[in-house]
This record gives C-alpha cells, sequence and structure tokens, in this order.
C-alpha cells in the first residue's frame, strides 16, 4: 500500500511549525500507524530536540543521501514499532536533488513499512522546498493566529499547487481562544474567510507546550493544558485519518461558537 506523503511547511519562520509536525505525528502513530518523520529544515533543524532523542549517531539526511547508507540505519526510533524520525541536513545547504530524495525515501519507507511519511521543510518559500515539496501528496500549511499570517499561508498554498500538491489543508497554531471570544482577535470563521485553504485544525496557544518541547516532552506526555491541546491533535489526526468531527470537538458546544463565530471587525480592538 502506497503510503501517504505529507508535506508541511509555512508562509514564513517561528509559526511551531516543526512542533505542530512532531505532535501530529506521534498523534497518528498513536491511532496504529506506523509513521516516519523527515526532518528537511536545512536552516533550523530541530526534530530531534522535540522528539526528546538528544545527540545521536545518525548522520542527517544529506549525508544519508550522499553516502548511500541503507535504510535500516538511517532513522531514529522516537517510540517503538511506530515512530521514527531521519535527523536534518547537517551542513544548512540543499546538497541533493529531488530524484535522490525521492529515492532514499522510498527506500526508508519500505524498509520501516511505513504507511504515512511527515517531511518538515523551513518556513519560508525556497531553499529546499522546491527539491521535497513535489515528493508529497498532501500539503499542510501551519500559521498562527493572525490575518497577516493566514494570508500567507494563501500564497504559500499557490505555491504548493505549483509542485503539483492541490490537496491542502491549513492548521492554525497558537490560537488564543480568550482573546477570540472577547473579541479582541478574529475568530475560527474570521481567518477561514482569509485564505481559500481547507481548515484542517487549530491547536491552542499553550506556554507550557512551548516549555515541554524544550525538554522533548511531546503533547501527550505532560500534565498541564494536556487536555485541551492534547485534544487539538488528537482532533486533527482523526480529521487525517476520515473521521469527521467538528472544530473543538472536545470542548461544550457554548464554548465552541465563541471560538468560531466571528466578531464584527468594528467591534474589535485589533493591535496588529
Amino acid at each position: 500500500m502506497k503510503p501517504v506523503v505529507y508535506v508541511v511547511t509555512s508562509c514564513k519562520g517561528g509559526i511551531g511549525k516543526t512542533t505542530v509536525t512532531a505532535n501530529l505525528a506521534a498523534a497518528i502513530a498513536d491511532r496504529g500507524h506506523r509513521v516516519l518523520c523527515v526532518d528537511c529544515d536545512y536552516s533550523n533543524r530541530a526534530l530531534d530536540l522535540i522528539f526528546g532523542t538528544g545527540s545521536t549517531d545518525v548522520p542527517g539526511i544529506d549525508v544519508i543521501i550522499r553516502d548511500g547508507i541503507p535504510a535500516a540505519g538511517a532513522c531514529v526510533t522516537v517510540r517503538e514499532d511506530r515512530l521514527w524520525f531521519v535527523p536534518g541536513p547537517s551542513d544548512g545547504a540543499v546538497t541533493f536533488t529531488r530524484e535522490q530524495f525521492e529515492d532514499k525515501l522510498t527506500k526508508i519507507v519500505s524498509g520501516l513499512g511505513c504507511d504515512t511519511v511527515f517531511i518538515d521543510t523551513p518556513g519560508a518559500s525556497d531553499g529546499i522546498l522546491p527539491t521535497v515539496a513535489p515528493c508529497a501528496g498532501v500539503g499542510i500549511i501551519v500559521t498562527s493566529h493572525t490575518p497577516t499570517s493566514v494570508r500567507g499561508a494563501e500564497r504559500m498554498g499557490k505555491l504548493l499547487s505549483g509542485y503539483g500538491i492541490d490537496d491542502q489543508y491549513l492548521i492554525v497554531n497558537r490560537f488564543d481562544g480568550k482573546s477570540a471570544a472577547r473579541g479582541e482577535r478574529p475568530g475560527v470563521n474570521e481567518l477561514i474567510d482569509r485564505t481559500c485553504v481547507r481548515l484542517l485544525g487549530v491547536v491552542p496557544d499553550s506556554r507550557d507546550l512551548e516549555l515541554a518541547q524544550e525538554e522533548g516532552i511531546l503533547a501527550d506526555s505532560f500534565k498541564r493544558d494536556r487536555d485541551r491541546v492534547c485534544d487539538s491533535f488528537d482532533e486533527i489526526a482523526a480529521r487525517l485519518c476520515g473521521e469527521r468531527l467538528p472544530l473543538f470537538s472536545y470542548l461544550p458546544e457554548r464554548k465552541r461558537k465563541k471560538l468560531i463565530v466571528s466578531v464584527p471587525k468594528r467591534k474589535r480592538r485589533e493591535n496588529y
């Protein structure tokens, strides 16, 4: 069975794209899938830190391709028999072609028997993206809770379409639910109106998640804010696996509506 390959990207850096990649991959692995993450963020590789594997002797994807390292020695195990990752390029430059990347990815996936692949890329539209994006079938664009970032996500969607990826999803990361409920920031409906990319899910803002990732702790392993943050990744994973769930399905209906329904712009204090 051919695996589903997702390329995860954003219009700029600092949005939390790698955090979303790692936690979403873990959520899908916890649903019984065999998942591989490939760190292609040559500007700031960080999957090893977020997965909590620490320093590793496994070389980066660039060296793996250049030296022809076998699939068996090209991965780091995050969770036994269900989640692995390949470290990012070590020299901060693109040193391989699309054909070389696709060939090595196929061999690694085949060796592990994975059915799902996430390719983590830099928060930019150039560099390595043209090399690795065409190897994916689905694009996941990560944005933050600002109108300008969402508008940038639409530009990224058009870029992915140019690489032949028309199946695209949007994830809004660091969504400030309290500000949205008070009308100080846009609700989900207003964010959707600013882009033609289909909304896949919303990840609540969480300082605890930021601190946890610095210690190599994923959302399903820490206590504070675990319910809302972990459940948001579970909800997104469920949608990717074909389940139909409403946004914020883990919250009471009244609270969901406050986060989703937009407040008229004239009644909202915008500070950006």
